[in-house]
């Protein structure tokens, strides 16, 4: 359980009523805590804002918690964090988190977790959370305008992209990248191989996964169509569809999908296939958005492009991804079997170990399957730190 009061060498250590710079720091001086809190100016009367970064774990989350609550006497509409200079988190963060959501809502302010890191976007799916921290009628609106939320979506998937990041990386990024700028329930990335059938590269949660699913075993679909004909495809009601796709239609619509966008990825002429984005709720996407999901198309066909090493673009990418992964999937079940782990917990050591290592994720995982790196010593590295 959190304390019900702040420590108040932690309240003396950060001036929360002040805007500006604000450091959270242990009891002493000699003892920095490895994150930082940043308030910055909000409108009059509007919620404060948090920008948080570094790393938060079970030995710090209970001083973070204390550090945000130090905040909320001058926090007059609600509580906004900013947490995408989080570089790495675990399930204690996430208790945090969420305890700090309940102080603030229960007092009939609003919460709002709005840009969120890589590690912690991964954190809210692997733990089924996301959507507890989604914008919603309880007033945990997004944090930061559309176009500053799409530039920021962008720009970490071309960060990836610069910084040689594995193709798995940055697919994974475009789709993190599509729940940030277009906040939509699920999204997915798919080519066609040689043979004509669908094979899923990237895939954000369950919901994406079964509707993949549907479409590849029914054999129709607005990805489908999408990757075959190389236009978008803007489905505003599914169930306004059944005829268009009668044997995947309706068992989406018994799955809970209402809409769906489906953007070609186009090598020149050429249509890989789709990233397609799914959500809930009927209604559609403004063209503005359309226009905006369609970059994150363009950006994942970099990604494919510079995994190809061959004449065979598609089939070397497709191939090299799938590799990848099955090496990221062997990789997380040794360690979750050596720690005796959660798979969702040992993958995220596993990325964690990568980061900190500035090794690509693949090398990482397959140095593990080499015996080149034990998953003991990850184990002991996460014990440690």
């Amino acid at each position: 359980m959190w304390p019900e009061r702040v420590n108040p060498e932690t309240e003396g250590a950060i001036a929360a009523a002040s805007e500006g710079a604000v450091v959270a720091r242990g009891p002493s001086s000699d003892d920095a805590l490895p994150f930082r809190l940043d308030r910055t100016a909000a409108p009059a009367g509007g919620p404060a804002v948090i920008r948080v970064a570094g790393e938060i774990d079970f030995d710090c989350a209970t001083d973070f918690h204390q550090s945000v609550l130090t905040v909320l006497p001058a926090a007059a509409s609600g509580l906004d964090l900013d947490v995408s200079g989080v570089s790495f988190c675990d399930c204690a963060f996430l208790n945090a988190l969420l305890s700090v959501r309940g102080r603030v809502m229960a007092t009939g302010r609003t919460f709002t977790l709005g840009s969120r890191s890589p590690t912690v976007a991964r954190l809210l799916d692997l733990t089924g959370v996301r959507d507890v921290f989604a914008p919603g009628p309880a007033g945990m609106q997004p944090s930061l305008p559309a176009g500053d939320r799409l530039n920021r979506a962008v720009a970490e998937v071309a960060g990836c992209l610069v910084t040689g990041a594995d193709a798995v990386e940055v697919l994974d990024a475009v789709i993190r990248g599509c729940a940030t700028a277009f906040a939509v329930d699920g999204s997915d990335i798919t080519v066609v191989d040689e043979q004509g059938t669908l094979r899923d590269l990237a895939c954000s949660n369950e919901l994406a996964r079964r509707v993949m699913a549907l479409e590849a075993c029914s054999e129709e679909g607005p990805t489908a169509e999408c990757a075959r004909t190389g236009e978008p495809v803007n489905v505003a009601d599914l169930r306004a569809q059944l005829h268009r796709w009668p044997r995947f239609a309706p068992l989406a619509v018994q799955e809970g999908l209402r809409s769906v966008q489906a953007l070609p990825l186009r090598d020149g002429r050429t249509t890989l296939g789709a990233l397609t984005l799914f959500e809930r709720a009927a209604g559609s996407l403004s063209d503005q958005d359309l226009h905006a999901a369609q970059v994150f198309a363009d950006l994942a066909v970099v990604a494919l492009r510079r995994t190809a090493r061959s004449p065979r673009p598609l089939a070397d990418s497709v191939q090299g991804i799938l590799s990848a992964r099955s090496s990221i999937e062997r990789a997380t079940w040794l360690i979750a079997e050596s720690g005796a782990l959660a798979v969702a917990d040992a993958e995220e050591l596993l990325r964690s170990h990568a980061r900190r290592t500035r090794r690509p994720l693949t090398g990482t995982a397959r140095a593990v399957l080499r015996g080149e790196l034990r998953a003991a010593d990850i184990l002991a590295v996460h014990a440690v730190g």
